[in-house]
């Protein structure tokens, strides 16, 4: 029996999996563009299937092949590329997520956790100043965010019309190592970059709200649903949350480790919720939090040893 992870070698499925192997799970990593670099350490651990969701029979067999009892699915077309391409972000985004309820629902898989995002609440300025919770309305305003929406309603409904246990987690912006994709990769550069003594330019303005979250905090509040018994998990509908800071908040973090660290910022605003509310999760699978000092310090180290530069 295994646990089929859909972008199992990318930035947040990579992480994912490395922690359920560390938990002695069996892993299928099913990519269409597999990344090796992602899963270095660990590929001879982790069962690698090129696919594409988009072609249900791909995922039907991955399934079968592999004795699949759960799915973690994270495959997306990202925000700027949904809008520049959005033929390819309805097949893969709507269609291929579909694809993954519909197939599971055929091979009676036990479980499913799928990735939504905050983008579906729609830009912060609709909601106030208010801390988000999962009951509060969805405004999305782009192709990405109008279609995590709709993902989340069909994954409520293969929930409810079929019984399937489908988890969502809304996920905001994870900073880490490797990170290059999505319109906000800046979060990661604005830690990577000065760990390897390089400049880094983030192109929000330095007083702008934006919610940060690690990448391992990330792949473990999946790992957290993924392993929990179902009686543990009240609700379907999840918030992962993260660090609300400004710009110079987390520069300022960041030069406590790295005191010559060269960060500029530019002038512009974004409409991302930056006030979300966890409380759910944490009191369902006892997610938490790690702190954005340590996260920062955590991601430094990281990136320093892998290079062979002393530690901060």
């Amino acid at each position: 029996m295994s646990i089929l992870i859909i972008g199992g070698t990318g930035f947040i499925g990579a992480r994912i999996a490395k922690k359920l192997i560390d938990l002695e799970e069996q892993v299928v990593a099913f990519d269409a563009s597999p990344n090796q670099d992602f899963i270095k350490g660990y590929e001879d651990k982790i069962k690698v299937v090129r696919g594409d969701i988009t072609a249900i029979e791909q995922v039907l067999n991955a399934i079968k092949d592999n004795g699949v009892t759960k799915i973690i699915n994270l495959a997306f077309v990202l925000e700027i590329e949904s809008m520049m391409n959005p033929h390819l972000a309805v097949k893969v985004n709507c269609l291929g997520t579909n694809n993954v309820f519909e197939a599971a629902r055929i091979m009676n898989v036990k479980r499913i956790v799928y990735a939504s995002s905050i983008t579906a609440y729609g830009p912060h300025q609709k909601h106030g100043d208010k801390v988000l919770t999962e009951d509060d309305p969805l405004y999305p305003i782009t192709v990405y965010g109008y279609q995590k929406a709709l993902s989340e309603f069909m994954a409520k409904y293969y929930h409810d019309a079929y019984g399937m246990e489908i988890y969502t987690l809304r996920v905001g912006s994870a900073f880490g190592p490797g990170r290059t994709g999505g319109s906000t990769a800046f979060v990661s550069n604005i830690t990577t970059l000065p760990a390897l003594r390089q400049p880094v330019h983030i192109p929000l303005k330095s007083s702008t709200n934006f919610v940060y979250s690690s990448v391992d905090d990330v792949a473990q509040a999946f790992v957290n649903v993924c392993q929990a018994e179902a009686k543990q998990l009240q609700h379907i509908l999840y918030n992962v949350g993260g660090h609300t800071h400004t710009g110079d908040e987390v520069a300022e973090r960041i030069r406590e480790l790295i005191p010559d660290a060269r960060i500029t910022f530019g002038d512009i605003d974004v409409y991302y919720v930056f006030r979300i509310d966890n409380k759910r999760l944490s009191e369902d699978t006892g997610f938490k939090l790690t702190p954005m000092r340590e996260g920062i310090k955590n991601n430094i180290n990281e990136v320093r040893k892998e290079k062979g530069l002393p530690l901060v």
